[in-house]
């Protein structure tokens, strides 16, 4: 599905023809490439194509099982957390028989270094529908876009925890919600019976009593003994105060549930949890040949992308976040439309162009694309890139990209080749 953008032809292929001619042996040769056993270019020229082609579309999913929870809202983003415990209703201890009897959801935060919002965020739970259980009970679900919580009963079955920002700093952070265990489906029934009950929830967000926005990240599976989310039960007999018991989830699903009225105007997107994409296209490299001297080779191309600014829209986190490109398959040539398909869209990145990102609006991104060039520079037909992030399905996160429409030109997205000429080894002296 295209979103906005759709088809641009832009006209002219050259921004601007032979950009700069550079010294040989110039510390700052942007080509960076050569060895002891080939002569280095006499001359180095850089050209910058316009783009001819771009769409932004997206790809609806769910995050599944990620090993990442998130909790709260940014931009178009609001991420939930679906949770099924399986909870004893009865445990032994010391010959005696106690009876689930109160309970509460933890999660403790390790590894936090800053506030992840300012103000104050409020949280709760909801039961999980009998009927829409079924997220949880059906391997099947494993693999479904889940884009939005299933339906859930009225009934609060945790009290609110509002958690500052700042708390979040502390040296033991935690998130806690009492269960009021009583007010769930079947309990006096199983609790009877003697049976497992199942506490099938949301982790809700309720929103900023003030400041914000952001997101609560923490690691929902991780090493052993190591923190998780998980229900601390509270059980009771006639003659002991009660033992605890804590449980991790049976399963868990990240639900970020996403702002459809969103719109990307004229930029360019790529995001984490809905998966935005984005197809561009360039003109090919032959029709360059007849505006660049016959002995040209090709030495490097980068993409240069100028991040946009939308307020609190562009965010994203994560060590080993980074964009990169893949390459359709010849299988677009029989429908353009292929191009847009999960399976394309799940093409491996190239390893060579994936380069780091960080919020940061008005900097520069350069993705290195020279072997796609260089492979079409041999024949290979062009056939677009499609730019996405390198570890989406990990947690909402979003970047946006001034567009082939942006009313600053010099903040247009281009594609740059470096082209040499080679050395003439004094041919042409006395």
């Amino acid at each position: 599905m295209r979103h906005g953008m759709g088809r641009r032809w832009l006209g002219a292929a050259i921004l601007a023809g032979l950009v700069a001619l550079l010294a040989l042996g110039c510390e700052d040769d942007p080509t960076h490439v050569g060895s002891d056993l080939r002569s280095p270019p006499d001359t180095v020229m850089a050209i910058d194509l316009l783009v001819v082609e771009d769409s932004v579309f997206s790809l609806p999913v769910s995050l599944r099982s990620s090993i990442t929870g998130q909790i709260g809202a940014q931009g178009p983003y609001t991420s939930q957390i679906l949770y099924d415990f399986r909870v004893p209703s009865f445990v032994v201890d010391e010959g005696d028989t106690l009876s689930l009897d109160d309970g509460n959801f933890r999660i403790d935060l390790t590894q936090v270094t800053q506030a992840p919002f300012t103000g104050a965020m409020r949280l709760g739970m909801r039961e999980v529908e009998i009927a829409a259980r079924i997220w949880s009970s059906d391997a099947v679900y494993d693999n479904t876009v889940l884009t939005r919580l299933p339906q859930l009963r009225p009934d609060v079955v945790a009290g609110e925890d509002t958690i500052a920002g700042t708390d979040l700093t502390l040296s033991e952070p935690r998130i806690v919600v009492e269960f009021d265990v009583h007010s769930l489906v079947d309990y006096d029934s199983v609790v009877a019976s003697r049976q497992t009950l199942e506490v099938n929830v949301a982790l809700l967000f309720l929103g900023f009593t003030s400041g914000g926005p952001g997101f609560v990240d923490f690691q929902q599976i991780t090493a052993l003994n190591a923190p998780l989310p998980r229900f601390v039960a509270n059980y009771v007999g006639a003659t002991t105060t009660g033992v605890e018991r804590s449980l991790a989830p049976a399963r868990q699903l990240v639900v970020v549930e996403f702002d459809s009225t969103y719109s990307p105007g004229t930029n360019w997107v790529v995001s984490d949890a809905h998966r935005f994409h984005t197809y561009v296209e360039f003109r090919d490299l032959d029709q360059l040949r007849a505006q660049l001297p016959e002995a040209a080779y090709m030495l490097r191309a980068d993409l240069l992308l100028v991040q946009a600014a939308r307020g609190d829209t562009v965010f994203g986190t994560g060590r080993n976040l980074g964009i990169g490109i893949s390459v359709p398959s010849s299988a677009v040539d029989d429908d353009s439309n292929l191009v847009y398909s999960v399976d394309e869209n799940n093409r491996a990145l190239q390893p060579e162009s994936v380069t780091a990102l960080t919020p940061s609006a008005g900097s520069l991104v350069t993705i290195s694309i020279t072997t796609e060039l260089a492979l079409q520079q041999e024949g290979k037909k062009n056939r677009g890139l499609i730019l996405r992030l390198s570890d989406e399905g990990t947690r909402a996160r979003h970047f946006e990209f001034y567009g082939p429409a942006a009313a600053d030109t010099t903040l247009r997205p281009h594609l740059r080749l470096v082209f040499g000429l080679p050395a003439d080894f004094g041919e042409e002296a006395p």
